[in-house]
């Protein structure tokens, strides 16, 4: 999307792209990405931003590469550089996402594109994020360019999880983040079921609501009492 407004990309698979599934810029603005399955993608699940040239912007004096675009209970899994980057974008949500075997970082903040203001005001919120390989015990969790206005993007109770070993907090970037092992996660990961298994234990770790998204990826009801975790609604009891 270039200089694209108020759209909304829903319910949809993304599978086996060798680039990026989908991405926001040249002044996009009001979009939400919501409910999707992106899978085995080469490069980037979603990127919120980018580089565009001048004469495409829309509007053409927008100051951003894309604004208030909303990224909300989807699923990424292998996806080959980052699931989520924010790349010159202002105010924009990262929320209740499911992201599985990460090999690299989950998020990145740059600016790609130096005519245009740095991003700014992101959040990033109550993601699951699970990595695959011992790649996160080398490098952070989050990747952020010298030139982007990292310090001023929020990260709000994220889990993050190993396959491999518990994950240090000194190998995460700041912000308020939750540690799990990944064994009691998930319904059947090895068959793609990301749904809350029966001994999930991250009930009770977010007492926000705040940015909670109005249906998990099944279309079901958050539980505003007791906020989750990721893409999906967990069983009521």
């Amino acid at each position: 999307m270039v200089g694209c407004h108020h759209g909304r990309i829903e319910s949809n698979r993304f599978v086996g792209m060798p680039g990026t599934g989908v991405q926001t810029k040249g002044g996009s603005s009001d979009i939400i990405v919501a409910r999707n399955r992106f899978s085995d993608i080469g490069q980037r699940g979603v990127n919120l931003g980018g580089h565009t040239g001048e004469p495409y912007f829309r509007p053409l004096d927008a100051k951003f590469e894309a604004a208030r675009v909303t990224v909300e209970a989807n699923v990424f899994e292998r996806i080959g550089d980052a699931a989520v980057v924010y790349s010159g974008c202002d105010s924009c949500l990262v929320v209740n996402n499911t992201i599985v075997h990460e090999d690299r970082a989950a998020i990145a903040i740059v600016q790609e594109n130096a005519e245009r203001a740095s991003g700014r005001g992101g959040i990033f919120a109550r993601n699951l994020i699970v990595f695959n390989t011992l790649w996160i015990f080398r490098k952070p969790g989050m990747r952020i360019s010298a030139d982007a206005a990292g310090q001023s993007h929020r990260l709000i109770d994220n889990v993050w999880a190993s396959q491999w070993r518990q994950v240090d907090p000194a190998e995460l970037p700041a912000g308020t983040h939750h540690l799990l092992s990944p064994e009691t996660l998930f319904v059947d990961p090895t068959r793609g079921d990301f749904h809350p298994g029966p001994g999930n234990p991250t009930r009770g770790i977010s007492a926000d609501p705040i940015f909670l998204p109005d249906s998990d990826y099944d279309g079901r009801a958050f539980d505003s009492a007791d906020p989750e975790i990721g893409a999906f609604a967990r069983a009521r009891d």
